[in-house]
Order: C-alpha cells, then sequence, then structure tokens
C-alpha cells in the first residue's frame, strides 16, 4: 500500500470522526475530540497526532496529549499515548507500527521527555515487543457492589447528576493536590489539568465524610477518578458505605476504582475488595533521566475520564 502521513491540525482533525467509527464502532463528535486534543498546559490548538492515508482516504491514527510529570520540585513534560487506530482492511500491513514510528519523529521535535499509556489487549503485542515500550506494572481494579433500590424500573440512565443526592456534596473545584510524594512520577494536577478534564465530560468533585472524592457517572457505573486518603480503615468503609447510599439512589450499579497496585490509597482499597487485572502501564522514554519505573497513575489521569 502506499501511505502518506500528516500531522493532526485544526483541518484534519474533521477526519477523525469516521475513522473512529470504522476502527472502533462507535461514534465520537468533532466537539468532542476538538476539546480533547486542544493542548490544555497553554491551550493552543497544537495537535500531537499522526493521520495515514490512502488514497485520499484517512486509514489509520495515532494520538497523544501533553501532561506535566512531577517528581518532588522537579517538572517534565510527558504524553499520554491515546486512539491509536486502524480501519479492518489495513489491518496487520505494518501500518500500527508506522504510525507510531512517525509520531515519535513529531514527538522528539516538540522536546517531549517520554510518552505513557496503557494498551489494550489488542495493541499490547505490539507495543511491549515490536515498538520498545516498557512495562512499569499492571494497574489494578477494585469492583464495589450496589443493592440499588431503584433497579428494577431503571431501563436507562443518563450521566447527569440532576436529582440525585451527590449534588448535596458538590465542590465547585478540587483544591489543593491530595496526594504528593517525592517516591514516585505522578502527574501534575494543576487548575490547567482540572478545567481541561471538566470541559471533556462529566467528572465532577464532592466532599464525604471529609474526603474530597472524584467521581464520574457513565451508565450504571459510578467511577472513582481518585480520592483523598481516608485517616483509618474505618473512616475508609464509613466513606464508601455513604457512597454506595448514594449511588443506590442514583440508579448505579456498580462502583469502579482503577490504580496503580502500590498507591496508598490502592492499598487500603485492596484490604476490604479483591484486586482484578486491568491493563499494563507502559513507557517510552525519549530523554527523561528519570526513574520512569516510578510513574504511578489513577483512572482519573486517564484520557477516557
Amino acid at each position: 500500500m502506499n501511505y502518506h502521513f500528516e500531522r493532526l491540525t485544526a483541518e484534519n482533525l474533521a477526519m477523525l470522526p469516521e475513522v473512529f467509527k470504522q476502527s472502533y464502532g462507535r461514534a465520537v463528535s468533532l466537539e468532542y475530540l476538538r476539546k480533547k486534543y486542544t493542548n490544555h498546559l497553554n491551550n493552543e490548538t497544537k495537535y500531537f497526532g499522526i493521520l495515514a492515508y490512502e488514497g485520499g482516504q484517512v486509514v489509520g491514527f495515532n494520538g497523544a496529549i501533553p501532561y506535566t510529570l512531577r517528581q518532588g520540585d522537579d517538572l517534565q513534560l510527558a504524553v499520554q499515548s491515546l486512539d491509536s487506530m486502524v480501519v479492518p482492511i489495513h489491518r496487520k500491513k505494518g501500518l500500527f507500527t508506522t504510525l507510531f514510528t512517525h509520531l515519535q519523529s513529531q514527538l522528539r521535535e516538540e522536546d517531549i521527555a517520554c510518552i505513557f499509556g496503557l494498551p489494550n489487549q489488542a495493541s499490547h503485542n505490539a507495543f511491549f515487543n515490536r515498538l520498545g515500550w516498557q512495562p512499569v506494572h499492571q494497574i489494578k481494579r477494585f469492583h464495589i457492589p450496589i443493592q440499588s433500590k431503584i433497579l428494577s424500573r431503571v431501563k436507562h440512565l443518563s450521566s447527569t447528576l440532576t436529582g440525585n443526592g451527590f449534588k448535596n456534596y458538590f465542590l465547585p473545584t478540587p483544591g489543593k493536590p491530595w496526594f504528593i510524594s517525592n517516591d514516585f512520577v505522578l502527574i501534575e494536577r494543576d487548575e490547567a489539568f482540572f478545567d481541561y478534564k471538566q470541559k471533556l465530560g462529566n467528572s465532577f468533585f464532592i466532599r464525604l465524610c471529609g474526603v474530597k472524592i472524584w467521581l464520574k457517572l457513565q451508565g450504571i457505573y459510578l467511577w472513582i477518578g481518585d480520592m483523598e486518603l481516608p485517616e483509618t480503615d474505618a473512616h475508609f468503609k464509613e466513606i464508601i458505605h455513604r457512597l454506595q447510599k448514594l449511588s443506590s439512589g442514583a440508579g448505579v450499579h456498580e462502583i469502579i476504582f482503577q490504580t496503580s497496585p502500590d498507591l496508598p490509597l490502592a492499598q487500603m482499597f485492596a484490604r476490604f475488595y479483591a484486586p482484578q487485572p486491568s491493563w499494563t502501564l507502559g513507557v517510552y522514554n525519549f530523554s527523561s533521566n528519570w526513574n520512569l519505573s516510578k510513574l504511578r497513575i489513577t483512572y482519573g489521569d486517564l484520557d477516557n475520564f
């Protein structure tokens, strides 16, 4: 095949919804993609990503979103790799690998220190065995069941918060960082980060039993992006009990939290709920002098939260 490649721009971004539809079988709006790929670090309409064309049609894409990483008082610029896709008819022809090679070249020119991401099952082998990514650890997923009072009469639940008890606990902003550690490399969650996240979707903040919690309602699931560390196990149990009651009233079936396994909050969850294996966190190092095996994330750090 005779492919040619272009950097993602404000003009060719309009080609992406169709590629999503062909690759993933789901509709994604152009407005959402504009918000997602706008550089939130300085609010530029400068995008990171590579499109592959064949015969005038876009047949593949690999994108990235910039983030600041923090270790102690030091900062570095990184990107999260995401939305790696090739339309079905062009798969298994080497295009997936070639797209990432072109993305690498673009990112090197932008002085990006490293790439991180969570390849899915379909792309796991390509990233870790062909593209030189290094695995950091496997993310753990915790499931908290809900005995909902209204499950039997709920056929469809919206992701809005109107009419449920969460609104009584709203926080307008998350405030200062909840967890800072010199032992780990973390995503810098500053004001620009949270502003970007809230423009993307339906995440919100509450304070429950004195603890801030970052949440997202999606259909019958309540996702925890992160939360402040409770003071004791008893405090944790009280918070989860209250969260279950609120979720029950909103028609939620299950609460889910995903996280790096050795963060203090993950260890507290693991004392009460069995961790399930999820994606593998991986990194590709361009120029960072940090030990990137210390990178830690929670679900709120990912592009789909």
